[in-house]
């Protein structure tokens, strides 16, 4: 799965003292930009220039960030988003393979990689929740630095990468594609499914072409949709004030709270 969006330093640091586990570098470097009311988006997110990131403590990583433990930044930051505060309601053990600013691609190849590494075990007794990101994000395999690179065409200063991946029709299908790929390897394996775009039905663009209300249709009609279809596959309902980090549109923590309820009433018919 892959979970919404940022909370703000301020929470995070509180988790990090209710946890006891404010040793990790990262917390020590949050409490001394003092920006506490700040957006937290994960990795690579909401750096300024020159500055260090944060959330991957590790040796030789600057000038604060020098730990050599696993960083419990991590740690306090899944405290916080849904997935975990769901795995608690569903008395379940939770394998989090959430990340925030990740692609369709990323929720697809993430799924299938764990599964495929499980295909000796009794995979019906495992439940996914897939919260499929904006289709306008898509990753590149670097290979000088040998790892998966997201990109989020929103945020792009380049050009074509704009123009060739950032209309409606491109970001569509890059979901609908995903949705197909993922939902047809978990139905083949017969392991509990729930696919959501958080509310996103493509109305719009359904209304513009025959064929893409189609393929609407037909994934509300073979998988296994929260909420029964992805116009109803909302992570949240009644969003209001409360629920949404000022300025910036992601959920807080409350709406964290909101999703993990939400998600289980709906997954439990209730």
């Amino acid at each position: 799965m892959t979970w919404g969006g940022g909370f703000t330093h301020g929470a995070l640091v509180k988790v990090a003292d209710e946890k006891e586990i404010n040793y990790c570098d990262c917390i020590k470097y949050v409490r001394l930009r003092k920006k506490l009311k700040d957006t937290y988006h994960g990795p690579f997110y909401g750096v300024a220039p020159n500055e260090i990131e944060i959330g991957n403590c590790g040796p030789n990583r600057g000038k604060w960030i020098n730990s050599n433990n696993n960083c419990t930044f991590e740690i306090a930051r899944k405290s916080i988003t849904y997935p975990q505060k769901l795995a608690k309601l569903l008395d379940a053990e939770l394998y989090d393979l959430s990340k925030p600013g990740e692609s369709c691609s990323y929720v697809t190849r993430t799924i299938i990689d764990f599964f495929l590494d499980r295909l000796d075990e009794d995979l019906s007794d495992y439940i996914v929740l897939l919260q499929m990101p904006v289709g306008n994000r898509f990753e590149y395999w670097h290979d000088e630095w040998q790892r998966w690179v997201p990109v989020m065409v929103a945020n792009s200063d380049e050009r074509n990468i704009v123009e060739y991946f950032g209309s409606e029709e491109f970001e569509f299908y890059s979901t609908f594609n995903n949705i197909m790929q993922i939902g047809t390897f978990l139905k083949e394996h017969n392991i509990r499914y729930y696919i959501s775009t958080d509310g996103l039905g493509f109305q719009d663009e359904a209304y513009k072409h025959k064929d893409i209300k189609r393929k609407v249709d037909y994934v509300n009609k073979f998988f296994s949709i929260l909420g029964g279809e992805l116009v109803n596959s909302t992570l949240i309902n009644g969003v209001n004030d409360e629920h949404i980090i000022p300025e910036d549109g992601h959920y807080n923590i409350y709406g964290h709270d909101c999703a993990a309820n939400n998600i289980y009433r709906l997954i439990n018919d209730r």
